[in-house]
């Protein structure tokens, strides 16, 4: 689970900083 979170792509990066704004 930790891992996975660490291993986030450039993408999914992207789609979360978009959801925060």
């Amino acid at each position: 689970m930790i891992r996975y979170r660490i291993k986030l792509t450039k993408s999914e990066i992207e789609e979360l900083t978009i959801l925060i704004n």
